[in-house]
């Protein structure tokens, strides 16, 4: 257990780029917490919050990642969390809330790439025939057996019942309706799934409390 965390520690030091970090001590393996695991294992487990420059949510980061962006100075800490990695010389706080330096725009119009996984959480993992929530898979609109295509516009989220029942005819042909009539199958962006995942994740009510938004 104790050569599993030095490798792992000796890997963060490495990819980070920072000499002082060379002075952690790992005789934190022998501060136990929750379940017997470290402090050290508890910390690089923690996600970090990653906001653009004008404060709109990017994504949820690695402890490790979190700490090279830092680094390079790529990021200010807008908030920091209540966990702490002990130095020779100091302890270094770890962040819970970065923002970048500089503004990335391009990647708020860019196509999410396809995948049923994708596929599945723009639907808010629903059966868009009867809103089930379990026993899910995909479904091809316009059936992949009569050529249809694996794309965003052309496959949804169904249940394994719905999905028996439809078979390999259209939606006009099996007397299936959408369970949210206004609902149609659609190409999302980057920035629409990083919006869906702030509102479903907890980050909203993280960055409320931390008075980043209101």
């Amino acid at each position: 257990m104790l050569a599993t965390i030095y490798y792992v520690l000796w890997k963060f030091i490495k990819n980070s780029g920072i000499k002082y970090y060379l002075a952690i001590i790992l005789y934190s393996t022998q501060e136990k917490v929750h379940k017997g695991r470290s402090l050290i294992w508890l910390v690089m487990k923690m996600k970090v919050i990653l906001l653009n420059y004008d404060y709109s949510y990017l994504n949820s980061l690695s402890v490790q990642k979190a700490m090279r962006l830092m680094a390079k100075g790529k990021v200010t800490v807008e908030k920091y969390s209540e966990k702490a990695i002990n130095t020779i010389t100091k302890k270094v706080l770890v962040p819970l809330i970065l923002r970048l330096v500089y503004l990335v725009r391009k990647i708020y119009r860019k196509a999410l790439a396809w995948s049923k996984k994708n596929v599945m959480a723009r639907d808010d993992y629903q059966c868009v025939y009867c809103g089930a929530t379990d026993k899910l898979n995909i479904d091809h609109v316009f059936p992949q057996s009569r050529g249809g295509k694996s794309s965003f516009e052309n496959t949804v989220t169904s249940c394994i019942k719905c999905n028996n029942k439809k078979g390999g005819r259209t939606l006009a042909e099996a007397n299936m309706f959408y369970w949210k009539r206004s609902y149609r199958p659609y190409q999302p962006t980057v920035m629409e799934f990083m919006q869906k995942h702030l509102n479903s994740s907890g980050v909203l009510e993280l960055l409320e409390e931390a008075g980043l938004y209101k």
